[in-house]
């Protein structure tokens, strides 16, 4: 037994050795022999060495999504170093981990424990780096305010580096906040200033980001030829650095410009093709990504029971996964499912658990969504006060987080509501707020609908001319975003008021007053 102990002990040097050294020259070891090997060298003293070895293991195990032992092992990383820069890493870490599953409080602290010590070791970029992760923690939890002081922070740190990388990094974070307050322009402004800091690095990776996000705000602006002329060019880079996870973004931003222009069958080879290639290199994140974006094309076509399949799929995942934030999306789609199928108590079921999960993770912009959803569902099944009650309470929220795209939502569905007690002026009253925040913010799919309801009401008011006016601004708007569904509406609103009119025009021949108001 002790010759036995004493043998292993004095292999242990040179076995740890030779597997580091495999390490070193690229050959692959499993992660559960580079765990073994990482703890021996703990007991044997080596902490740098084992710091090194559980690293890489941890890494691995969050590339494949294995998130609970990534996380024990950089927490284990943690407990025995005493290398600031390689801690300050480690949190980093730990932060995006949190941030992904949705573990907001933990994933702050966690940066913040890597800005405190960035800051001891005075390292500008580094603290920038955090700032900015930090910033998109934020900025995911629909708290844009304190997102932007985050990159302002670390826009004042890169000015001192002069580095284009971080400076890259910066504008991306500027502009997709100014994106999210659809502030287009200034968002656009920032991005082409990311692009022009990522042409100055020479890298092709930070050029693909930054047309990524000039994309993504066409996109968000209805500009979907704009969109797709930015996406090819990320596809042509992903192509040229062959580059899996570049190839599967550009065909799944190409498959969502693709379903908004209506081609339905390109979308879906975008998005096949996306989730076949995920599924080639194990990423389970844009497998789920790919199958999310499948899912919400079948629910458009009508094919619910694919598309039940899928997120039934997905939400196996994720549960096995712990991932609450992703379920909680899961929940609204499996929702929005039963919605189509007009099983409104079953939707509201599948709205409900994702509210609930959504207030433990304290996303206000999700809750917000879930509330939106419950309300629309209230009002479907006439139970008009309950729904006014929640949508009240949803513009409460989206007001709180500047969620301008969020309250114009509640005007226009408080707006139908209303029209729902045949209460017309009050309910032109929420449709012309929505009008009004609609046009400041270039939301034109907010302000096609938001002018056509409007139209509508002002028609049963016997306001023609009104009526008229905003009928003009439904179909300007409409035929500028292309969406025909849209269209269809507003050609069956031109018939209503065609009718109205020849009625008018027949009552003044005949000299008859005529009130519309029902």
């Amino acid at each position: 037994m002790y010759t036995d102990l004493r043998l292993r002990f004095d292999n242990f040097k040179p076995i740890t050795e030779n597997a580091l050294s495999a390490l070193k020259s690229f050959q692959i070891i499993h992660k559960d022999d580079l765990e073994r090997t990482g703890l021996n060298f703990i007991r044997g003293g080596n902490f740098r060495k084992a710091a090194h070895c559980l690293e890489q293991c941890a890494d691995e195990a969050w590339k494949n999504y294995e998130i609970s032992r990534a996380e024990k092992i950089y927490k284990k990383i943690l407990s025995f170093t005493d290398n600031n820069a390689l801690a300050t890493r480690i949190y980093i870490k730990l932060g995006d981990i949190y941030s992904h599953t949705g573990k907001t409080e933990s994933a702050e602290e966690s940066y913040k424990s890597a800005y405190v010590l960035a800051k001891s070791h005075k390292c500008e970029n580094t603290k920038a780096k955090v700032l900015i992760k930090s910033g998109d923690l934020y900025f995911k939890n629909g708290n844009l305010v304190k997102s932007l002081a985050e990159y302002r922070k670390a826009r004042r740190y890169a000015a001192k580096t002069n580095d284009p990388e971080i400076n890259s990094m910066v504008y991306r974070g500027m502009g997709i906040n100014f994106r999210a307050r659809k502030k287009y322009y200034i968002a656009q402004r920032y991005f082409k200033c990311e692009l022009k800091e990522a042409i100055e690095t020479g890298k092709k990776e930070y050029i693909y980001y930054a047309y990524e996000n000039l994309g993504n705000c066409n996109f968000n602006k209805s500009n979907y030829e704009f969109a797709e002329n930015s996406y090819y060019k990320c596809l042509s880079i992903a192509n040229e650095l062959k580059n899996k996870k570049f190839l599967i973004q550009s065909n799944i931003n190409l498959g969502k410009t693709s379903y908004y222009q209506g081609n339905y069958d390109e979308s879906r080879y975008r998005f096949e093709y996306s989730r076949q290639m995920s599924k080639t290199i194990n990423d389970h994140i844009n497998i789920a990504i790919s199958s999310e974006n499948l899912a919400n094309l079948y629910l458009t076509t009508q094919n619910y029971r694919q598309a039940k399949y899928l997120l039934n799929l997905l939400l196996k995942y994720y549960l096995k996964c712990n991932n609450q934030k992703d379920i909680a999306y899961v929940y609204t789609a499996l929702g929005n499912v039963s919605y189509f199928l007009k099983k409104y108590k079953t939707a509201i079921k599948y709205y409900h658990k994702s509210y609930i999960l959504n207030k433990k993770l304290n996303n206000l912009k999700a809750i917000s969504f879930s509330l939106g959803n419950i309300g629309v569902c209230l009002k479907l099944l006439g139970q008009y006060t309950k729904a006014l009650n929640i949508i009240r309470k949803q513009i409460i929220i989206d007001k709180k987080i500047q969620n301008l795209e969020g309250v114009i939502r509640g005007y226009i569905n408080s707006g139908t509501i209303y029209n729902n007690f045949s209460n017309y002026r009050t309910s032109v009253k929420f449709h012309e707020r929505a009008i009004r925040l609609s046009r400041k913010n270039n939301l034109r799919h907010h302000l096609t609908v938001a002018s056509y309801n409007c139209s509508e009401m002002l028609l049963k008011l016997g306001n023609l001319k009104k009526s008229k006016k905003y009928y003009e601004i439904a179909l300007k708007t409409g035929l500028a975003t292309k969406n025909q569904e849209d269209l269809h509406h507003i050609n069956i609103l031109k018939t209503k008021i065609n009718q109205h009119q020849e009625v008018l025009n027949a009552a003044k021949k005949q000299s008859i007053k005529i009130d519309f108001h029902e």
